[in-house]
């Protein structure tokens, strides 16, 4: 049943879309490269990336690190997601008393890949622990923004009415701003996930170890085959991923913003 859910949820969904020029690029792919176009070394023939995907679970145990990367960004996510609930009253106070409080650290959000991320990677030791600590701290930056921005742009028609019928400030922050905003913080679940994949494989590749290391190692030996043998296992790891939370949000959050 959950399954059958999950599919019906995800054919209706930009998922979906992404899932079939997927694989149309993939079916072009192997008719031109593999039996047309055989000699580019750019761009190397399915076979050859297939062999690597064998090669670089066996070898790197690829898959084993797919799954502890996965692991953490999923306990990063939970983690942040359960802190805010657990203190969305102080929180939603905060930032509808100081609304443009985020507003000179986006410029400093925009460019974390450059800035934190080259830090993160000189001066911390490469282990999970630290990697981790990135994750929570990057997905708290970007959820307290969206907090704020989406504080903005709600409609107080509903706070107006709960204050009317005598409702408590702490009620009202708690079920109706709350719940307010929480279909404008459901559509960037998916961002803050690939934001994070994207950080940590920077985080690695400058550092040089783990699938971010991988990926350098095989850039300075132009192992092309491998190179999108990775790409493509990161690829199916992080979508199956953003298809979990998409699932997940939409069943917590099953209403639509006014």
């Amino acid at each position: 049943m959950i399954i059958q859910t999950l599919y019906k949820r995800l054919v209706r969904s930009s998922h979906w879309v992404c899932i079939k020029f997927f694989l149309t690029v993939v079916a072009v792919y192997v008719v031109l490269f593999e039996f047309i176009l055989t000699t580019v070394p750019v761009f190397p023939r399915p076979s050859l990336i297939w062999e690597s995907v064998l090669y670089l679970s066996k070898q790197f145990d690829v898959l084993g690190n797919i799954g502890i990367l996965w692991g953490m960004i999923f306990t990063g996510m939970l983690a942040t997601f359960l802190i805010t609930y657990l203190l969305r009253v102080p929180l939603l106070k905060f930032f509808d008393r100081f609304p443009g409080i985020f507003k000179p650290f986006r410029i400093f959000l925009f460019f974390t890949p450059l800035g934190l991320l080259l830090f993160w990677a000189i001066y911390f030791p490469d282990n999970l622990y630290t990697e981790l600590l990135l994750i929570v701290l990057v997905a708290f930056a970007i959820e307290f923004d969206e907090i704020a921005k989406a504080l903005l742009k709600r409609n107080t028609a509903y706070e107006l009415a709960a204050k009317g019928l005598g409702k408590t400030e702490n009620e009202i922050y708690s079920k109706v701003v709350w719940k307010g905003i929480l279909p404008a913080l459901k559509e960037k679940v998916s961002p803050l996930h690939l934001k994070l994949w994207t950080f940590v494989l920077i985080v690695q590749f400058i550092s040089g170890y783990s699938l971010g290391g991988l990926f350098r190692q095989l850039f300075e030996y132009k192992d092309f085959s491998g190179i999108y043998a990775l790409a493509i296992l990161i690829w199916i790891a992080v979508h199956l991923n953003e298809v979990f939370w998409y699932y997940v949000s939409g069943k917590v959050v099953f209403w639509e913003a006014d």
